[in-house]
């Protein structure tokens, strides 16, 4: 079956200059090229080849895939794009081999170079891609093999494709695709299956998403080129005899203005003359006298008119030049923010304002950063924003605010599209925006009666150790500043219990560094803090330490981006002796800034 296959792809190539009447042509503008977006089906045939031929012969399956034209052309007409595969395999194993059944699944993506040819006047294109994906496959093993179940393996697929494009218009989009294909995995047990063969499809293009013609021939291109010149020289020729023409006209009236200004002025001096003749001296005195002085206030008027419509236009613009939003809110809100429930600065209130904006907006996003600059927790709408938000402190999960962090808000309002035509604002990407930093305090979140808990990712302790030498004095006083009211905030609980809590992340993800490296670590770091918290004034036997290693994660493995939140300090606070219940944790009086980042 095999051999079969093989020869009729080889009886395919060799069948094309059977029919061929020119030479080849390479880098063709006569080849039609495409943008966006196009699907394929395929049917795949791969040989076993290598250490892989001890356990299979053959593979056969189908796939599908989407591939994606970019609109700007490379050099020589070539095109090039991303594609992603989906493809289906059954092996065939060998007798006796370990290996009884296997079916692959292979998600892949990559890129390709498009290079178009002609020969003996058939439209081809030469389009090899590179894709690299996983790989999920069902074995069974045999032969006392324990090879059984799914695994998921990485594979690199390379194939130099040769597709042949119909002469036909109304086939022009569809594309036949005959492509050696070259297969390599490494599985985990040490194996490394090489595939070779081929793949038989078609592939059809839809346009969609393309952001010029789709389709078009060199020639076609050329044309649209030929008729933009020509439409902009037309155009160009009509705008310069419209020009000629308002010249002219405007030169007509300009004599036509002289020459009735030197009619009137001769028939004002000839009234005057009349006047003067037939006038007393002193009533033409007393006449000229008047209109003098009422041309000077007219022309005072005017003056002084002109200067505030100038100094009004000019204020606007300025006004214009840097619109705001302002988020409203309260200075004294933003420090020592501690949303634990203790009715001291427990929310944060945002009471946003516009200015320069004449029409209510057409959107507005509020968005709480976290200190790494993550989203946290987020509203939005359309028109304004409404009078007053509330933060409570939590994000979109329900998690609670760190403490002694830098939290971000901002405010983003897209203005209407008459107002960015008033602010000459971009239509698409125009918006104005608001922010605040708003500090943490020390936040005690209750977990049951009598029990609290502090979480904190800003103790910066030096690389892989538990000391704080590398930090400078800012550090150091940074640091300082949050043991003294970690102390006052401890103190406040009578007869309390405080368990200093270190945690890390598991970069690995093995068993191996969290015994090895990570419990040790943490152990050793959240004795530091216990230390530290003693010399300042807290009884030793009220102090415990424990290094928890990479237990309880906040971010899971997947979410790398907010792994820094894996790496903190919890106290854990427990009242062992009986107290009034006015003994709650109070918020210090005075509290105070700090903004610590732990490496």
């Amino acid at each position: 079956m095999k051999k079969i296959i093989w020869a009729a792809a080889l009886a395919s190539l060799l069948a094309l200059p059977a029919a061929a009447e020119s030479p080849f042509k390479f880098f063709s503008g006569e080849v039609p090229r495409h943008e966006g977006l196009g699907f394929g089906a395929f049917f795949e045939n791969q040989n076993a080849v290598g250490d892989w031929r001890d356990y299979a012969n053959a593979s056969v399956g189908f796939g599908i895939d989407a591939e994606y034209t970019m609109p700007r052309l490379l050099p020589l007409n070539m095109d090039w794009g991303a594609t992603v595969h989906l493809d289906y395999g059954h092996t065939f194993p060998k007798k006796n081999s370990t290996l009884a059944q296997r079916d692959d699944i292979k998600f892949t993506f990559g890129g390709f170079v498009r290079i178009p040819f002609t020969a003996w006047g058939q439209r081809f294109a030469f389009q090899p891609e590179f894709c690299w994906g996983i790989d999920a496959n069902r074995a069974k093993g045999q032969n006392s093999s324990t090879a059984d179940g799914w695994f998921t393996d990485q594979v690199i697929v390379f194939a130099p494709a040769l597709r042949w494009i119909p002469s036909h218009e109304k086939f022009e989009k569809f594309e036949l695709e005959l492509s050696p294909v070259w297969t390599t995995s490494p599985e985990r047990h040490g194996n490394v299956v090489n595939e070779l063969g081929f793949r038989l499809g078609g592939v059809w293009h839809m346009d969609l998403f393309s952001l010029g013609k789709g389709f078009r021939t060199k020639a076609e291109r050329e044309a649209d080129a030929k008729r933009a010149e020509e439409e902009a020289a037309r155009k160009k020729a009509e705008e310069d005899e419209a020009r000629r023409k308002a010249a002219e006209e405007e030169a007509a009236a300009l004599e036509a203005q002289r020459k009735a200004e030197e009619e009137t002025a001769a028939l004002e001096a000839q009234r005057k003359a009349e006047e003067e003749a037939a006038a007393l001296a002193a009533q033409k005195a007393a006449e000229e006298e008047a209109a003098r002085l009422e041309a000077e206030e007219r022309t005072r008027a005017e003056i002084e008119k002109a200067a505030l419509a100038k100094a009004q236009k000019e204020a606007y613009q300025k006004a214009l030049e840097k619109p705001e939003f302002l988020l409203g809110v309260d200075p004294e809100s933003l420090k020592d923010f501690t949303p634990d429930g203790d009715g001291i600065h427990d929310t944060v209130a945002f009471n946003p304002s516009a200015s320069y904006l004449s029409e209510p907006a057409e959107s507005w996003t509020l968005k709480i950063l976290d200190p790494q600059g993550g989203e946290f927790r987020t509203w939005s709408g359309s028109g304004n924003p409404p009078a007053q938000i509330i933060w409570d402190g939590k994000s979109e999960n329900g998690d609670l605010a760190f403490s002694q962090s830098a939290y971000k808000a901002v405010l983003e309002v897209v203005p209407s599209a008459a107002d960015k035509e008033i602010l000459g604002m971009d239509k698409v990407q125009a918006s104005v925006e608001g922010a605040v930093e708003i500090d943490t305090g020390i936040v005690m979140k209750p977990e049951g009666e009598g029990q609290w808990r502090i979480t904190m990712t800003t103790f910066r302790f030096d690389a892989n150790a538990a000391t704080f030498d590398k930090l400078d004095a800012a550090g150091k006083k940074d640091l300082d500043e949050t043991l003294e009211k970690l102390v006052k905030k401890f103190n406040s609980v009578e007869g309390a219990h405080v368990t200093v809590e270190g945690y890390a992340n598991n970069i690995s993800g093995t068993r191996e560094e969290n015994e090895k490296d990570l419990l040790p670590l943490s152990q050793k770091r959240a004795e530091a803090i216990m230390e530290l918290l003693a010399a300042r004034g807290i009884a030793r036997e009220r102090l415990s330490a424990k290094g928890m290693g990479d237990a309880n994660p906040i971010a899971s493995r997947e979410d790398r981006a907010n792994w820094w939140k894996n790496r903190r300090i919890e106290f854990y606070i427990e009242r062992m002796a009986a107290a009034p219940e006015s003994a709650a944790p109070q918020e210090a009086a005075n509290a105070e800034e700090g903004n610590n980042e732990n490496e």
